[in-house]
Parts: structure tokens; sequence; C-alpha cells
């Protein structure tokens, strides 16, 4: 729960930083593990913990995977709509398997990846994007984030 609650922190900082750009009326709320800013554009929303995974990913939660923090954009007028950050003690390879795989198979189109201690995706389906990136963590597992665009 920890370190939960320091990447929600995390989460909310930058929020909290990008809402300090933004236009006259941003409002920044703050509820337990979840974090919300909203301004004249929208609405983002952060959440930590045993959060439902959401709904609008092209591609299914890694199996065994525990989730750490989501966010979604719900008036989807910047370019991110949906957020999962993930852990999970599987090897970065078999990670980006499965992710390829899904992908693949659900008619996405892959642009670009890359193995390595960080492992990235991107791959299109018409007018969206989605990036998935995969940090290894050594004995601590790797850290995936799943991001719709």
């Amino acid at each position: 729960m920890r370190s939960n609650l320091s990447l929600l922190i995390v989460v909310g900082v930058a929020l909290i930083g990008l809402s300090a750009c933004s236009p006259p009326g941003t409002n920044v709320s703050y509820n337990g593990d979840e974090i919300v800013v909203k301004d004249p554009n929208g609405t983002v929303t952060a959440k930590a913990g045993k959060t439902p995974y959401p709904s609008d990913l092209p591609v299914p939660m890694y199996p065994g995977s525990e989730m750490i923090v989501t966010a979604s954009d719900t008036d989807a007028k910047s370019s991110a709509k949906s957020m999962a950050m993930l852990k999970s003690m599987d090897a970065t390879d078999k990670i980006m398997t499965f992710y390829k795989d899904k992908l693949t198979a659900a008619g996405w189109t892959i642009d670009n990846s890359l193995s390595g201690q960080m492992s990235f995706i991107s791959a299109k389906s018409g007018s969206q994007s989605i990036n998935i990136s995969i940090i290894d963590g050594g004995k601590d597992g790797s850290t995936i984030s799943v991001g719709l665009q």
C-alpha cells in the first residue's frame, strides 16, 4: 500500500504541475486513493491500488499482474484516453510477446517495438494508437504501462 500511495503522490504532483499551466478554473481534488483534475478542457482522474482495469484499453490486463494506478480522461479532450500501470514478476520478453500477440490478433498494426531493460511497443488501429512500455526492475519485477491515445 505504501508504494501505491507514493506512486499516487507522484502522479498527483505531476497532475497538479500540469494544472498550474492550465487555464483559470482548474480544480484539483484528492479523495483517498483518487486525484481528480478538472479544468475547462476536461477532467482527468488518477486512482491507485486495486482499481478496475480500464474497459476502453484494447488489450487485456497482463495475466497475474497487479494494478498500481489507472488514469483516464473522462471527457477525452486530451490526447490520452486511458492508462494503466501494472506490476508483474514475469520477464519483459514474456510480457512483450503477450502484448504483441494480443495486439496483432485484435487487428492492430505494430509501428515500433524495442526490447531491453526498457521495452516499448507502439501500435495503431484506425485513428487510435496504443503505447506499451515495460521496465525491467530485476528482482522487484517489471512495471508495465499501457496507454491508449
